[in-house]
């Protein structure tokens, strides 16, 4: 036997024929060596007869496996511990780079394409398991031709036989995508927690600035003395301020109660262009490229205006002091790619808006935290941190996503993903809120914050009307039984005990005339829907001024 392979032959010896079939069929071999002397011509020939059927059996069924295994991206390897060289499939080859065929590949080959952060993880979960002749689990990088990618590493230390060395069993798969996947949902986890908080601050913050500002107009209003009223200004101007940032934390945590209609996405851009170039300045050149048919999403028109200037000032601050800028429109259909954006999105048709620009462009660890409320590179005192995350939560609230594409040296672009609707309405203009005046309807006042039920008390009766006050919404549910008369129900979204919309819905089964005015400056959309009340056109945003919500209250009155 020694002198056959020597002679470079493939010898298989066996017992019988029976063992030699079973032996060959994975081996291969150009001789069959039968050692037992009650060998037949017939085992003879039988032998000669099966071997070939197995042995191709055999290798159709390794080609099956190994095409299964390359379809979900797994490949098998074994090594034997006193020896260099590695034994891997076509599959696991292929999955990790090596040229078609190859069957061995040295231990160096392998960690030289593992990423140095990670190599003495490998070394010492791979060195426990051979010394303890245990097994491991191990995730790491891997250098291919596109980049860095995850493996996930299962091996085990077979229990040697006698005379045989102990052999290391590993599977390796690749799992870049499902760890992507997790940092997506640890990211929206992070994001969801944050602006749970956001929301919880502007909730507190707006009834704090709608006493100040409310109370600061009034005074504004009354001052004679010289000076007062300059004074009383810069405090109108701070609070005016204040209130701009805790609709920025609002949009983020997307709990802010907006009025939605169809706008024309390229009209809305072509009429902020001219205030656009202004902003950027003479030294960055805007551009555009719009589509030539009306493409309509629905959204709040001031969110909508907030991104685009959020995203243009956010560029025109990346290029510094020369370079482009380009707005881009245009209508795209989404698949199942849509359920891997940064924001899961369903499949569908989207309006996709672009802003690209020839600026210094972002690393990994700066896109990873891009969208974070209070993450800025910009110096000290030259930004908040939250331009990028209120334009995060208002294309969420929309029920569309963002995407980004960046590198250092190259410029960055977002692309903006919003829901494709039929046509566009026009956008319903403001109300001249000095021109209204007030009236002499019984209004009923449900305001938990003290000073905030005090300031809109007063505004009210200053105007006409009557107010009776309320607390809670049991005590207001209360009062209104011994009112004869109530004409609107002028009450906060979210107070101890229940809700507005609650409140609302249990007092208009009694009083099926009642109008009702929404004031919140924090409310869950949703708040709405569990009550069965529309609240279209009947939301006072806080904080508020005086003129607001008298103008507010009358128009609601008038409907």
């Amino acid at each position: 036997m020694e002198a056959l392979q020597r002679a470079g032959h493939t010898v298989v010896e066996a017992d019988d024929a029976r063992a030699a079939v079973v032996v060959s069929a994975s081996r291969t071999p150009d001789i069959v060596l039968l050692t037992s002397p009650d060998t037949s011509a017939d085992d003879v020939v039988s032998l000669a007869r099966a071997i070939p059927d197995r042995s191709q059996a055999l290798r159709d069924h390794e080609d099956d496996v190994d095409f299964a295994m390359s379809v979900a991206r797994i490949g098998v390897s074994y090594r034997q511990l006193d020896a260099h060289e590695i034994t891997v499939s076509r599959s696991l080859a292929n999955l990790l780079g090596f040229p078609p065929g190859t069957l061995h590949i040295t231990r160096d080959d392998l960690l030289r394409n593992i990423h140095p952060d990670d190599l003495e993880r490998v070394r010492g979960a791979v060195g426990d398991a051979v010394t303890r002749g245990s097994e491991f689990q191990i995730e790491y990088r891997w250098q291919s031709e596109e980049g860095w990618r995850w493996l996930r590493s299962n091996g085990r230390v077979s229990t040697s036989r006698p005379g045989q060395p102990a052999r290391l069993f590993t599977s390796i798969a690749d799992v870049t995508e499902r760890r992507s996947l997790e940092l997506q949902l640890q990211q929206v986890q992070k994001m969801e927690a944050i602006g749970q908080l956001a929301g919880g601050v502007a909730h507190d913050f707006n009834n704090l600035l709608t006493a100040i500002g409310g109370y600061a107009g009034l005074l504004h209003e009354a001052a004679d003395q010289p000076g007062q009223r300059e004074d009383l200004e810069e405090i109108l101007k701070a609070t005016r301020r204040a209130a701009a940032l805790t609709r920025q934390l609002l949009a983020f945590s997307r709990r802010q109660v907006v009025e939605p209609t169809l706008i024309d996405l390229d009209s809305l851009i072509e009429e902020m262009a001219a205030m656009l170039r202004r902003i950027i300045g003479e030294n960055i050149h805007l551009t555009t490229r719009l589509l030539a048919d009306a493409a309509s999403v629905r959204a709040d028109r001031g969110q909508l205006e907030q991104v685009v200037m959020n995203l243009v000032v956010n560029a025109r601050d990346a290029i510094g002091t020369r370079g482009n800028i380009r707005l881009e429109t245009s209508v795209i259909t989404l698949g199942s790619e849509a359920a891997g954006f940064r924001m899961a999105t369903r499949p569908g048709r989207y309006v996709l808006f672009s802003v690209s620009d020839t600026g210094h462009g972002m690393g990994e660890d700066t896109m990873a935290r891009l969208f974070e409320p209070f993450f800025t590179t910009k110096p000290r005192g030259q930004g908040t941190g939250l331009g990028l995350a209120t334009v995060y939560g208002i294309v969420a609230q929309t029920g569309g996503s963002i995407d980004v594409l960046s590198e250092l040296g190259q410029g960055s672009t977002f692309n903006v993903y919003l829901p494709l609707h039929d046509r566009p309405t026009p956008h319903a203009q403001a109300v001249d809120a000095k021109a209204v005046a007030g009236g002499t309807e019984t209004i009923l006042l449900a305001e938990d914050e003290a000073p905030v039920r005090a300031l809109a008390r007063v505004i009210l009766q200053r105007a006409g009307y009557t107010v009776i006050e309320a607390a809670t919404p049991a005590e207001a549910e209360a009062r209104s039984l011994s009112m004869p008369t109530i004409d609107l129900l002028l009450t906060d979204v979210v107070m101890p005990g229940g809700t507005g919309p609650e409140l609302f819905r249990r007092l208009s089964a009694r009083r099926p005339t009642l109008r009702v005015l929404f004031m919140s400056g924090y409310a869950e959309r949703d708040l709405f829907d569990r009550a069965a009340v529309t609240h279209t056109g009947a939301f006072l945003p806080k904080p508020f001024s005086k003129d607001e919500l008298i103008a507010r209250v009358r128009e609601t009155l008038d409907k």
